[in-house]
C-alpha cells in the first residue's frame, strides 16, 4: 500500500493528473491571462485558433479551432498597402453546457466570439494581455481602444451603467467578419506573431 497526497478520493486509473502550482492563478479571463499559473489552467478551458504541436521540434503551429493555416495576402486601401490574415474556424464547436446559456445548453462558437475577444483586448481598463500585441499592428485597434476609454470615462462622470453590448458595439476597421466562421484581420505591417 502506498501513500497518496490526493485529498479528493479515488479517480479512474490514468484519467486524472494532479500537479502543484507555484502560485495562485491571477485570472481565468482569456483576454487577461498572461502569467504561467493562470495559463496552465486557462489553456485547458479556452481554445485558440492555433496551437503548438507538442511533439514537433523545432516548434510548429497547427490548427486547433481553425480549419487550416491562415491565408496571408496584401490589399490596397487608398494609398496604403496592408497585410491581411484570414482564417476560418470549424463548424459545430460548442461552449460547454452552463447556466449562463439559454436552457443551460452551450451554444455554437462563431467568429463573433473571437471578434468580441479582440474588442475586449482593446479595453485597457481590464489590463488585457493582448493589448501590446495588437496595438499599432491591427488597423484601427488603437482608435477603437481610445473610443472605449472615452466611453468608460464618460460613464464614470455620469455614474451610469454601460453594458458590454453598448461598449463593444462599434467595429474595428481592421477586423472583417467574412461569414459566421471566417475572419480577416488587416494589419498595418507584416506581423508573423499575429498567429
Amino acid at each position: 500500500l502506498s501513500c497518496s497526497n490526493n485529498p479528493y478520493g479515488e479517480f479512474p486509473e490514468g484519467k486524472v493528473m494532479l500537479t502543484s502550482m507555484g502560485d495562485d492563478p491571477k485570472t481565468l479571463d482569456p483576454v487577461r491571462v498572461g502569467d504561467t499559473s493562470s495559463n496552465s489552467i486557462a489553456s485547458n478551458i479556452h481554445d485558440t485558433p492555433y496551437e503548438y504541436h507538442y511533439l514537433k521540434r523545432p516548434l510548429r503551429l497547427i490548427p486547433s479551432m481553425a480549419t487550416g493555416m491562415p491565408e496571408l495576402s496584401k490589399i490596397s486601401m487608398g494609398k496604403n498597402t496592408y497585410s491581411t490574415f484570414r482564417f476560418s474556424i470549424k463548424k459545430n464547436l460548442r461552449y460547454m453546457d452552463d447556466a449562463c446559456f439559454e436552457g443551460g445548453r452551450g451554444r455554437e462558437i462563431k467568429i463573433d466570439d473571437i471578434i468580441f475577444s479582440i474588442k475586449r483586448a482593446a479595453d485597457t481598463s481590464i489590463n488585457p494581455f493582448g493589448y501590446p500585441l495588437l496595438s499599432g499592428k491591427l488597423l484601427g485597434f488603437d482608435e477603437y481602444s481610445e473610443m472605449i476609454g472615452q466611453k468608460i470615462a464618460a460613464l464614470k462622470d455620469k455614474s451610469g451603467e454601460l453594458s458590454e453590448a453598448n461598449l463593444f458595439k462599434e467595429d474595428i476597421r481592421g477586423v472583417k467578419k467574412i461569414d459566421d466562421y471566417t475572419l480577416e484581420l488587416i494589419l498595418t505591417e507584416d506581423y508573423p506573431q499575429i498567429i
